[in-house]
């Protein structure tokens, strides 16, 4: 229970500190007599203008997605009990870089639980590691931990070879089927968890476009049978056309094995039907260092051709709370919730309470990301919240301003 909050801007921790003797003793918000005491001390730095804007972010922004991690979590034995008269209620989930990214439901009193749940965890870099945690739910109290296992993406992906550029190129592997151990935080191996893992690479534009593709700003594809079918540009047809009848505007980048075939970044051209096979041993991300704001991180993630993308059936949202208006009436620390497919329990994203009160409530920096394993069914849905004074952000006592939920496909059909 939270007994109260003490909300200090560090240029007043500063003037307090150098004030009269006591005045480090702060009053607590939704406590009538309780005081904290600070004992603040400032030791300045030098830095460069860049470094000194990133300070202020706050939370690193996600990078570019290169695909995602489809994780069943199927059942676990021997658990740890730390349930006193009765069985633990163990669920797991997953963490990237400490940050939860999945969930499973929890087993009610079994130390053998069967859950087969499927979860899809974003992953930007070949050498992440998932952290798959098994927890006790409890109701009041904080869960308790029940152990761990580590999965390394890389584990995940077939054999590595160098194309032409110099970039690494992995061929499709197997799935991953396996019982892991779970290591306690003492170090023993109490209890284990079997799931089957497999990656899935995002699209990589990059490699099926060519120069003049990129230079024409949009493209027009569509999804075949078995690949991508590139839409011949009419203009650039009609002009080769005119220079020579035998000539054809289609691309086609597809072998015997059905992976990709490329020369020097670009797809092969021949007379062939206008198909472009999705790469199934190729993938990509932009690795770039981020910027210090939305505008910055943003700006790293590779422009997406003029597509109709209701025609995937699977991908990587990218989703970026900006703000919201035409409240009933003013709020003071508004914060919103993202969650797929009504999973309050493990949400997309809970942006930081708003710092003013009123009508209309802005964040900056608030960028997550969500893999989509269904686009045609799956729905975000966006929790518009109160956070009153002395109450901690997820608590039930949280007031619910609003909420809006819209279906993946929409989003897609706006060509987000």
């Amino acid at each position: 229970r939270t007994l109260g909050t003490l909300k200090l801007r560090v240029d007043d921790a500063l003037a307090h500190q150098a004030g009269d003797a006591g005045s480090d003793w702060h009053a607590l918000e939704g406590h009538v007599t309780g005081r904290v005491r600070l004992n603040v001390k400032w030791r300045p730095i030098l830095m460069d203008g860049d470094v000194a804007a990133g300070l202020g972010q706050g939370k690193k922004l996600p990078a570019p997605a290169i695909g995602f991690v489809k994780l069943t979590c199927h059942e676990g034995r021997g658990l740890r009990n730390v349930e006193a008269g009765r069985k633990s209620d163990p669920y797991m989930r997953v963490l990237v870089q400490n940050t939860v990214l999945g969930k499973t439901r929890y087993i009610a009193n079994s130390l053998d639980p069967v859950w087969n749940e499927t979860l899809f965890i974003p992953v930007h870099r070949v050498s992440e590691t998932l952290a798959l945690e098994c927890l006790d739910w409890n109701r009041v109290e904080r869960d308790k931990p029940l152990g761990e296992s580590m999965l390394r993406v890389s584990r995940l992906l077939g054999r590595a070879t160098v194309d032409e550029r110099g970039d690494a190129v992995y061929a499709k592997a197997e799935p991953v089927e396996m019982w892991a151990g779970l290591r306690q935080r003492s170090g023993k191996i109490k209890g284990e968890v079997r799931f089957r893992a497999s990656f899935v690479p995002v699209i990589n534009f990059d490699d099926m476009l060519t120069e003049a593709d990129r230079a024409r700003g949009t493209l027009e594809m569509r999804v075949g049978d078995g690949g991508l079918v590139i839409e011949p540009d009419e203009e650039a047809a009609n002009a080769s056309h005119s220079s020579s009848s035998s000539s054809d505007s289609s691309h086609r980048a597809s072998n015997a094995n059905g992976t990709a075939n490329h020369t020097n970044g670009t797809a092969n051209r021949n007379n062939s039907p206008p198909e472009h096979h999705v790469p199934e041993s190729i993938f990509s991300g932009t690795t770039s260092s981020g910027g210090d704001g939305l505008a910055q991180a943003l700006a790293r993630f590779p422009r997406l051709p003029n597509i109709d993308y209701t025609q995937f059936r699977a991908g990587v949202l990218t989703v970026a709370t900006i703000g919201c208006r035409g409240l009933v009436r003013p709020f003071a620390g508004v914060f919103v919730s993202v969650s797929l497919n009504g999973n309050r329990q493990a949400p997309v994203i809970e942006t930081q309470p708003s710092r003013r009160r009123g009508r209309e409530h802005m964040w900056e920096n608030e960028l997550a990301q969500a893999a989509i394993p269904e686009t045609q069914f799956d729905s975000l849905a966006f929790d518009l919240k109160c956070q009153p004074a002395g109450v901690d952000v997820g608590s039930d006592e949280m007031i619910s301003i609003g909420r809006v939920e819209i279906t993946v496909a929409d989003l897609l059909a706006q060509k987000l």
